[in-house]
């Protein structure tokens, strides 16, 4: 199934809290290194994740930051439906 663009996680520069590109509805154009993550193997189904600009992400109350060094990564279990 195609990814929607339109809810692609987005976290400008890093160390800000995440949220779904084009949220606004006033983006132009499509997203850019701003929305790029790479996912590390953490073990078995578990990933840490990390944006492009290096910082990863961790879970900050009930939002998602960009904000973390590695050590400090929170991990997430991949699922497959």
């Amino acid at each position: 199934m195609p990814g929607d663009v339109s809810r692609i996680p987005w976290a400008s520069g890093g160390n800000h809290t995440l949220q779904l590109w084009n949220h606004d509805g006033q983006a132009q154009g499509n997203p850019q290194n701003d929305e790029q993550f790479i996912f590390e193997d953490a073990g078995g189904l578990n990933v840490r994740i990390r944006q492009i600009y290096g910082r990863y992400v961790v879970v900050s109350g009930t939002s998602l930051e960009a904000s973390a060094i590695q050590s400090g990564a929170s991990i997430f279990t991949a699922e497959f439906a």
